[in-house]
């Protein structure tokens, strides 16, 4: 273990259990936040324009309590594991990733229907049989438990956001640029404001639903923005990957379910129809 990786594994670790999962703002994020407030003359929309046109604001330097804050914050269960794997030069990427997720799931609760906020929040079992001896949670954590974004739900819809926004900022490797056809031409198509997904969020009736109904207004948005559905399709696999989600964060019911729902969400809807198609092949 690197001297990186074991400062990461060791605020993980010390991370209190009423913070696992929350996808709180960190102390890091807020005071990154500051300075781009005051940079643009404390002007709250000058600040939300900037974060729109070039993400989510990081300090210049990221540190190993930084990743392994962000990481408990998300419920990742491979934050140590990725701290080990991907060394210290994944250190940036994987902050920026958390953070992209984190601020998504944010936005989602502070827009979900009062009655669904307890499922929200609430974690769920895994199943008992699966094991993955990367899955490592801070101490006093119930390790038969998924919690906080880590929970499909939650999951699948952030993780596909954060898939999108480091398209529309240029900052995919070049395998997954390749892979979605980004282009430095069309990367702006990736783009999708999140206020527009209000209206579904605040509509939805429980928390599959949600994940469902989510991930089909991001895939209508898409097309809409001029993307092929071949490209729509190649963004909700890797958002939506059932083999990802287990490795990393464990087995349970409702990880089939999400996918299940999603396609059939697609398919009720003439314009996304063809996605579920390419999806299902």
């Amino acid at each position: 273990m690197t001297n990186y990786s074991a400062l990461v594994a060791e605020t993980f670790l010390a991370t209190p259990p009423s913070e696992f999962g929350d996808a709180h703002t960190t102390t890091a994020e807020f005071a990154a936040l500051r300075a781009l407030y005051l940079e643009r003359g404390g002007s709250r929309e000058a600040t939300i324009a900037s974060i729109v046109e070039n993400g989510y604001p990081t300090p210049d330097e990221v540190t190993a309590d930084m990743v392994a804050l962000s990481g408990a914050a998300h419920a990742c269960g491979v934050a140590i594991d990725l701290a080990e794997t991907r060394g210290e030069a994944g250190r940036d990427a994987t902050y920026k990733s958390y953070g992209v997720k984190n601020r998504f799931d944010r936005h989602v609760a502070r827009h979900l229907p009062t009655e669904l906020r307890l499922a929200w929040e609430a974690p769920i079992p895994r199943q008992p049989e699966y094991e993955n001896p990367a899955i490592v949670y801070p101490t006093g954590v119930d390790t038969r438990l998924i919690y906080g974004v880590a929970k499909p739900h939650r999951y699948f819809p952030a993780q596909t956001m954060r898939y999108l926004e480091f398209a529309r900022l240029g900052e995919l490797d070049p395998a997954t640029a390749q892979e979605f056809g980004v282009t430095d031409q069309n990367r702006a198509a990736f783009g999708v404001p999140w206020d527009t997904l209000v209206p579904t969020i605040e509509a939805a009736t429980g928390m599959v639903d949600l994940s469902a109904a989510l991930s089909q207004q991001i895939a209508q948005s898409l097309l809409g923005n001029g993307l092929e559905p071949q490209q729509v399709a190649a963004v909700l696999r890797r958002g939506y990957s059932l083999e990802g989600m287990q490795q990393e964060h464990g087995r349970v019911r409702q990880t089939e379910q999400a996918y299940e729902a999603l396609l059939d969400r697609l398919q009720s809807s003439d314009d996304t129809a063809p996605v579920a198609q390419l999806l299902i092949q």
